[in-house]
């Protein structure tokens, strides 16, 4: 008789889609911290064609799955993750430690950023069985980082408004703006172009060294 075996690894995108919908605040955390992947975020510049990702498990050498999606505004409230047709990764299944190629269209087609998210998941094997309570189950874990590539001509800009005890931030610019701190305490939010997040917070910190303040009675 077949084991009773509920295998996470057929969900494996529903993991990684829930961790990154988790809001951009959880953008930079892993799922469970297996094995690593680098760098966080990936930043390119225009017109370049190709770049990487470094997935390493510290000799364990396990088994990987690689994939990019196309990411679209809205991810601090729930991503909008869609297999990007314009990416080649290679190789898409591998054992680390391992560079994974990722090829991109030439140029950018348009002026704003384009971002994706690249999803690199465990894949189950026999030795990673855990019985709890009877059931078997296939842990695995699993990672995304952001992958950004920069416009030709790019344009920083953010807005804000304030209330009470929150800050509306409005990203007016064509490049993404990652928030690193809120008041004391680090929080790390990607907002897209175009995207407004509202944050519990009387300042935030970005990661380009602009800091934005409200005072009291939602006056700057």
């Amino acid at each position: 008789m077949k084991s009773k075996i509920r295998s996470i690894v057929a969900t494996t995108i529903v993991l990684a889609s829930v961790f990154v919908t988790t809001g951009a605040v959880l953008a930079e955390e892993t799922l469970l911290k297996k094995f690593s992947l680098t760098p966080i975020p990936v930043e390119v510049r225009y017109n370049t064609r190709y770049t990487s990702v470094t997935v390493d498990d510290n000799g364990t050498g396990g088994h990987y799955q690689a994939r990019v999606y196309a990411w679209s505004k809205g991810q601090y409230k729930g991503s909008q993750l869609q297999e990007a047709k314009d990416v080649v990764v290679f190789p898409k299944v591998f054992r680390a430690p391992k560079k994974v190629r990722i090829g991109l269209p030439a140029g950018n087609p348009g002026d704003v950023e384009k971002a994706y998210r690249v999803v690199v998941s465990q894949i189950a094997s026999e030795g990673m069985i855990k019985n709890i309570n009877g059931v078997n189950f296939n842990v695995v874990t699993g990672q995304n980082a952001p992958l950004f590539v920069s416009p030709k001509t790019v344009q920083d800009e953010i807005q804000h408004t304030c209330t009470t005890d929150s800050i509306k931030i409005t990203n007016a610019g064509n490049v993404h703006q990652k928030v690193i701190k809120t008041d004391d305490k680090t929080h790390v939010v990607y907002i897209l172009p175009g995207e407004e997040v509202e944050l519990k917070a009387k300042s935030i910190t970005t990661a380009k060294g602009k800091v934005v303040e409200c005072k009291n009675e939602g006056k700057i």
